[in-house]
């Protein structure tokens, strides 16, 4: 049987839920930092492993966006700027380095708990977001929600975004795990791929070349920060401690995946996305919410035998 628990810490933000069962199976989400999953343990296998603890106790993240979920806009604005229907609309720019908006609007916001149940093989915690006053960068009402389903070998993540103002909208949807190896060197990555994006100095797209992805393409010496065009949603991961499965369920017409390899080389960043960086503006998977409408997509990871 799973239990659930709530921990809370000297700051509110890392107050968090935590779900375990005796399997070694567990699950650490905190709900005023995204609903983000900073820690994943299947069968005692550490897929996720993101929460630092200080000697006084306090916590903190090895890495900020582990695990958030990017919503309106997965990856980046240029500049934070955009057109849409003719309006011109400007995003904060909370990528300092770069200039540009990065990782949507509620990678770092706050959600409720919306319910938890449990049996024996099985636990599901759902947590809420409605942004009734969004800001003006993007000024379209929405409800967010997000439903973990964890398993002994799996977990499951369902996205529902629902558009509840008087618009239409543009938007895309995508993940930041970071899934920890631990030896990156001698790890690697399966995908069905022929094409992958390029980037301009500022990590804006350029384009779509022809690249065929090597199979498996062993991560040694790799410094990723790239995205690929999928042929099959499957993304295959491969550890010295365990092996796994990422993919994506729902109405997508292109799937896109973005690595990210951290300086300290503990995890990498396996990144589904629904459209291109800039989506907004090179209109590369960028997709239409209308106004009532909802949108559901669910990303999948399993341990494989």
């Amino acid at each position: 049987m799973y239990h659930l628990s709530f921990v809370e810490t000297a700051e509110k933000k890392y107050h968090h839920y935590k779900i375990q069962n005796n399997k070694g199976t567990e699950m650490i989400l905190f709900p005023e930092y995204g609903a983000a999953m900073m820690q994943l343990k299947l069968e005692g296998n550490s897929l996720v492993d993101n929460i630092q603890t200080a000697q006084d106790g306090r916590l903190s993240f090895l890495n900020s966006s582990c695990s958030a979920v990017l919503f309106p806009f997965a990856n980046r604005i240029k500049d934070g700027h955009y057109s849409f229907n003719q309006k011109d609309y400007q995003l904060a720019c909370n990528e300092v380095k770069l200039g540009h908006a990065l990782h949507g609007l509620v990678n770092k916001a706050a959600f409720e708990m919306d319910g938890f149940k449990s049996d024996q093989n099985t636990a599901k915690i759902s947590f809420v977001r409605t942004e009734s006053n969004p800001p003006s960068g993007f000024p379209f009402p929405f409800t967010i929600k997000l439903s973990y389903i964890l398993t002994n070998t799996g977990l499951r993540l369902s996205v529902t975004i629902q558009n509840i103002g008087k618009e239409a909208f543009p938007f895309s949807l995508g993940w930041h795990p970071y899934f920890y190896s631990s030896k990156l060197d001698d790890s690697s990555i399966e995908i069905k791929s022929r094409q992958k994006i390029t980037n301009d100095k500022r990590m804006i797209p350029t384009g779509v070349v022809d690249s065929m992805f090597p199979n498996p393409l062993k991560l040694k010496d790799q410094t990723f920060d790239n995205t690929f065009l999928l042929e099959d949603t499957k993304v295959v991961y491969k550890t010295p401690d365990y092996q796994m499965q990422l993919d994506s369920f729902g109405d997508q017409q292109q799937q896109y995946i973005h690595f990210y390899i951290p300086s300290h080389r503990q995890s990498i960043a396996i990144e589904p996305m629904t459209a291109a960086a800039d989506c907004f503006n090179n209109h590369i998977g960028v997709k239409l919410l209308a106004v009532g409408k909802s949108y559901t997509l669910d990303w999948q990871v399993e341990l494989l035998d």
